[in-house]
């Protein structure tokens, strides 16, 4: 299985960076040697925490369509369809008039499934997706 590309909020990963059980190992910028052999680096936490505070925040990242789509997977359509289905998403429509607008759905097969797409020509006749970005979890209130 190949790496796959999860966004994370920035503070998602400093916190993660901070309560690492390794983190307090992190406290030198010197290389590190073994037997003669550069084995790494050290890096100082303070290095760590300023570069991740200067990632741009996943959340507010619209990834544009041309790059990648949705991951998707299987679902309970897969196997009368053949079709794969991606988690519901933000979606940045453009119409051929060059409006754009915002729809959250779920892509098949690296499309917009017939129904969504009969009800976007419906108001926007023609428009296609021009970038995503995954939704936010929902409001949990009191019981985060």
């Amino acid at each position: 299985m190949g790496r796959r590309d999860d966004l994370i909020s920035r503070h998602a990963a400093i916190d993660a960076v901070l309560n690492s059980k390794h983190f307090h190992d992190i406290i030198l910028v010197e290389p590190v040697y073994k037997d003669g052999f550069l084995l790494g680096q050290r890096i100082a936490k303070e290095d760590v925490l300023d570069d991740l505070e200067e990632l741009p925040s996943a959340e507010s990242q619209w990834i544009p369509c041309s790059e990648r789509m949705p991951e998707e997977r299987e679902w309970v359509g897969t196997k009368d369809f053949g079709t794969t289905i991606s988690d519901e998403v933000y979606v940045t429509f453009e119409s051929p008039k060059g409006e754009r607008f915002c729809k959250h759905l779920s892509f098949q097969n690296g499309k917009v499934s017939r129904y969504d797409q009969m009800e976007i020509d419906a108001f926007h006749k023609g428009a296609v997706p021009i970038a995503w970005k995954p939704l936010p979890k929902p409001y949990k209130g009191d019981k985060e």
